[in-house]
């Protein structure tokens, strides 16, 4: 199959019209403004048999890529990694991040927060962690206890749109953490980054879908049945098929623009081109090739009544 494109679309305008170009229909995470200051904080692990092979799973990660932490004993290992960046009674700065996300089976809100600590000199991620890299651990809330549910690596910054600051103290004992948890605060107020993200990208699967629909509306094509070679002037030769006279006389402005050819079975219709992209419904990729312009039509003749089968001469380039 031979496919043109329609150069006659005025595509920007219809992009402008679909999407809009005004930077303030895309609103952004902004949690900076929130901040706490003199604020407990109980950080525990996650001790439930049924959570801790997760926890333990993402140490697991972090012991194979950072040997140094591996060096630590085995036993409570990440124990200590708890008590080493969050020293007991000492005023640690952290990053919280609200993870939050929806769960496909239940419909409710999954509620996660993501604490990251930021990295000073001397602190318990000197030695095992290189300069850059710091730890993020996410987790949830059960009353006065922020329980961690997994560790992972994340990038040393500073304090990201997404991210409340705060400044708490750890603490072991939850009964340190009198009165109402602000980590719920957060939760209730901080924008979740991860809904954020889901509608994202929802958005660019419906952005792709229009460019696709887009695409296919600008595209023309026909089918041919046998294409050969001009040795002498060095051309390709595509015999083109159409029902009638009038359907090609329709369509013979298209040839002028740039040509993209198909596999011949990129669709089984033997008169009809049905573009859908590179691939079809049962996930079969196509290639094709793109040709330039034509450079003319050599002859055109018309078979009157014909119904001969022309489908023993199909081929594909």
């Amino acid at each position: 199959m031979i496919a043109m494109g329609d150069e006659e679309f005025d595509y920007l305008s219809y992009e402008e019209n679909y999407y809009g170009n005004n930077e303030d229909d895309y609103d952004e995470i902004h949690n900076s403004e929130l901040s706490y200051t003199g604020k407990n904080i109980c950080i525990v692990l996650n001790d439930k048999p049924e959570k801790r092979n997760k926890l333990h799973t993402s140490g697991s990660v972090l012991y194979k890529k950072y040997p140094k932490i591996k060096e630590l004993p085995a036993e409570n290992r990440l124990k200590i990694i708890i008590d080493r960046i969050f020293p007991e009674g000492v005023n640690k700065r952290m990053y919280i991040r609200n993870l939050t996300f929806k769960s496909q089976n239940s419909g409710y809100d999954v509620r996660i927060l993501g604490i990251r600590p930021e990295r000073t000199v001397g602190d318990g991620m000197d030695g095992l962690l290189p300069e850059g890299m710091s730890l993020l651990f996410k987790g949830h809330i059960s009353g006065e206890k922020f329980i961690v549910d997994s560790i992972h690596e994340t990038a040393n910054t500073e304090q990201l749109d997404f991210e409340v600051d705060c400044i708490a103290t750890p603490y072991s004992d939850p009964k340190k953490v009198q009165g109402y948890n602000f980590l719920y605060n957060i939760l209730d107020r901080a924008g979740s980054l991860t809904k954020y993200t889901e509608e994202k990208l929802e958005e660019w699967k419906e952005y792709l879908n229009w460019k696709k629909e887009l695409a296919r509306r600008q595209i023309y094509g026909c089918k041919y049945y046998k294409v050969t070679f001009d040795e002498n002037r060095k051309h390709l030769i595509f015999w083109l098929v159409f029902e009638d006279e009038e359907r090609f006389q329709s369509f013979r402005k298209y040839l002028w623009r740039d040509i993209q050819v198909f596999d011949n079975n990129y669709s089984t219709d033997k008169w009809h081109f049905n573009f859908s992209g590179d691939s079809n419904n049962k996930k079969q990729r196509f290639n094709s090739v793109e040709l330039g312009r034509c450079k003319g039509i050599i002859e055109e003749y018309y078979l009157k009544d014909n119904i001969e089968d022309i489908s023993d001469e199909n081929e594909t380039v």
